[in-house]
């Protein structure tokens, strides 16, 4: 798998820094590196992202750039960033709902009560929506 780090392929790029960072293969730490300055910005986040599971932090701000540059997979990933929550506090306000639903979760995975109005926005239409209705079973 690290070999595929050397290719020129965006998606595979992508993917291996993420399986990496998954695996925490901390001999790979050199190329995801560089790969953190890639021109591609989904592999920057990913590259970011699987440098942070194994425990170097040096790619956040890039992560947080792209995050305000309302990038989806970075404000997923922020999820498991601490220090990200005044970033994706501020992106609840977005008019696009894709961006609000992702900064909730990542604020929901970092237990932040402040996803929860949008959390609520999302899973209750209405009152109605609240309403508990007994299931029962033939057996």
């Amino acid at each position: 798998m690290r070999k595929r780090l050397s290719l020129s392929n965006i998606a595979e790029l992508e993917a291996t820094s993420f399986a990496i960072g998954a695996l925490k293969d901390s001999s790979s730490l050199l190329k995801l590196q560089k790969l953190s300055n890639s021109p591609s910005e989904s592999v920057r986040i990913a590259s970011a992202l699987a440098l942070l599971r194994l425990g170097d932090r040096s790619a956040v701000p890039s992560l947080l750039e792209a995050a305000q540059r309302n990038n989806l997979f970075a404000i997923a990933s922020l999820g498991a960033v601490s220090e990200s929550e005044d970033t994706l506090a501020e992106l609840l306000d977005s008019e696009d709902l894709q961006i609000r639903i992702n900064a909730a979760i990542a604020l929901l995975q970092l237990r932040d009560p402040r996803c929860l109005p949008v959390l609520k926005e999302i899973l209750i239409q209405d009152a109605r929506d609240l309403a508990i209705h007994p299931y029962g079973s033939l057996g």
